[in-house]
């Protein structure tokens, strides 16, 4: 799990095994605007990319029951995903 704070928003990325080099993608990304992050402060799911606001019901990006060989997350779009969260 990765917890970025800007002010009064955190925000949790579950990330797991080979899932941390597209955490490291956000991460970058958001401490560049200014963000503090933290990964994985609770123990992640499998298969899961997860990255949720807190204060909010509905996570930012959530790409679930991911397979070997992950294409699914290594064909997602993280840029837009950075993108969405600074919005908020």
């Amino acid at each position: 799990m990765m917890i970025i704070k800007n002010t009064e928003y955190f925000v949790m990325l579950h990330t797991r095994g080979v899932f941390k080099r597209q955490a490291a993608v956000v991460e970058k990304a958001l401490s560049a605007a200014g963000w503090s992050v933290s990964i994985n402060k609770d123990k992640p799911r499998k298969g899961a990319f997860v990255v949720t606001v807190e204060g909010e019901a509905k996570p930012a990006v959530e790409l679930l029951g991911l397979a070997r060989p992950f294409t699914k997350l290594r064909e997602f779009d993280l840029d837009s995903a950075v993108a969405k969260i600074l919005s908020k």
